[in-house]
């Protein structure tokens, strides 16, 4: 950057170029440039950097990459906030959590997600106090993988997710010497599943579907109430899924917009997966939290159809205005 030596005074005059964020070097293109290839190229820092100095000349170390990964986390911040409030003002949410790694140790991130809006956090606990206070103040149906945890969270309905049942059940089923017994009651709870989730696409109001729910849950009882199965595998599957947490398995047939399953859960939380894979985690807890608060407002965007390039800038626009205020 250009500077000028005012002989008059003796002063060295620098000018001040447009879209820098705040004190720091880097403008917002080239914020853009690392947050698109970080989160959506999936790129490593070091591809970063070596792709950044070969195709456009610009040195960029590793401090500098993360100084501008947290300052897209500043950026994003107050977003951040939003997509929580969001979720605990909806109906439905959907959640699912995978292994992380912080400064060597093993953390949890978790997602929670509703059609409009993902929002990704990184703890130290698989625990059920991290889902209660993520959840306060929400009101609607729940949706998991039957994870414990999520027991703790209260005032809400919970769905347990159906393709994780079947999953299991399969699993019984499947093996070298599973019995018949195992053999039957997997295909006897897929035959009962689908032709549950067949029965709901008919329902056209919501009182047709409580009818349907209130009939469907007595049926159930058929495979678990006043039964002991011979095989332990599908007995302690009786005792698990069915006659604790049979209910769950069935909230979806009460509400229109409920899944059946939650393999939107399990979509949102595959990006983690890979991230972990390719950085190993983050190396501070600073770094755990921008990773979370970059993650989720980057998939919110692109999931309301926002494109990413005009989006941020608008967010930088304002955070300077109001810097300035």
């Amino acid at each position: 950057m250009a500077r000028y030596h005012c002989a008059g005074c003796g002063h060295w005059v620098q000018g001040q170029p447009d879209g820098i964020f705040g004190k720091s070097p880097f403008g917002i293109n080239l914020i853009m440039k690392v947050l698109d290839m970080k989160y959506r190229g999936k790129d490593t820092d070091d591809c970063i950097q070596e792709s950044l100095q070969r195709w456009h000349g610009i040195d960029l170390s590793d401090g500098g990459v993360h100084a501008i990964l947290e300052r897209a986390a500043v950026l994003f911040d107050p977003s951040y906030g939003a997509i929580k409030q969001a979720l605990c003002e909806g109906k439905l949410v959907q959640a699912d959590e995978t292994g992380w790694r912080v400064e060597g140790e093993n953390w949890y991130v978790w997602a929670f997600l509703n059609s409009d809006v993902t929002f990704y956090q990184i703890e130290n606990t698989r625990g059920g106090g991290m889902p209660k206070e993520t959840r306060k103040g929400f009101s609607g149906v729940l949706v998991t993988n039957a994870c414990q945890g999520y027991n703790a969270v209260e005032d809400v309905e919970q769905a347990l997710c159906g393709v994780h049942f079947l999953r299991h059940t399969n699993e019984i089923a499947d093996t070298e010497d599973a019995s018949d017994e195992a053999k039957e009651f997997h295909y006897q709870m897929t035959w009962f599943f689908r032709r549950a989730r067949k029965k709901k696409k008919r329902c056209t109001n919501d009182e047709e579907r409580l009818v349907l729910h209130h009939h469907i849950q007595r049926e159930l009882e058929r495979y678990w109430k006043g039964i002991t199965y011979e095989d332990p595998l599908v007995e302690a599957t009786r005792k698990w899924w069915l006659e604790s947490r049979g209910d769950q398995l069935l909230t979806f047939l009460k509400y229109k917009d409920v899944p059946w399953d939650n393999n939107a859960a399990e979509r949102a939380i595959r990006p983690m997966v890979r991230r972990r894979k390719i950085t190993g985690g983050s190396r501070s807890e600073r770094g755990a939290e921008r990773e979370a608060i970059n993650m989720s407002c980057i998939t919110t965007l692109l999931k309301q159809g926002k494109d990413l390039f005009r989006e941020v800038p608008i967010l930088w626009k304002i955070s300077t205005a109001s810097a300035h205020s």
